[in-house]
């Protein structure tokens, strides 16, 4: 089993460029709002971050468009947690809502650094222990594991 979240979303008319498609662009939005969305149900988000002066820069970021996304179309977005102990990699899948069609998958790596720029051992170790505390139903999250 591994840790994930979706997001629905219906794409708004100011997400598509002129050959009326979602413009490539908008894909890191729609990951960003799965990816923030599954932090906060594991009370790791960006608030948490600042709170401990960490920064979890994206330092890697792929995307492979399979279909086009038109709009007012509605879409699921789905991130996989895929690595935490040295790097979080989170993998995504963006689907029709009502075909499950997949129109893009990806995935971001993201490293953490302290107020200074410097890797930061300390805050790679609480994500740790989140995740693993998580995985042995210590800690309830907001929504459940999925299997796989």
């Amino acid at each position: 089993m591994r840790l994930s979240d979706s997001a629905t979303i219906q794409v708004p008319f100011s997400d598509i460029d002129a050959f009326n498609i979602v413009w490539y662009g908008h894909y890191s939005k729609y990951f960003e709002i799965v990816r923030r969305k599954f932090l906060n149900s594991i009370n790791y988000d960006i608030k948490d971050w600042k709170k401990s002066s960490c920064i979890w820069l994206i330092v890697e970021s792929n995307y492979k468009y399979l279909k086009p996304i038109t709009h007012d179309q509605k879409i699921k977005v789905i991130c996989y947690l895929d690595e935490y102990k040295y790097r979080l990699k989170i993998s995504y899948k963006i689907k029709d809502f009502y075909s499950n069609t997949v129109f893009t998958t990806g995935y971001t790596v993201q490293v953490p650094v302290d107020v200074n720029g410097k890797y930061s051992k300390i805050h790679q170790n609480k994500l740790i222990d989140i995740v693993n505390k998580i995985k042995k139903n210590e800690i309830k999250r907001k929504t459940k594991l999925r299997k796989k």
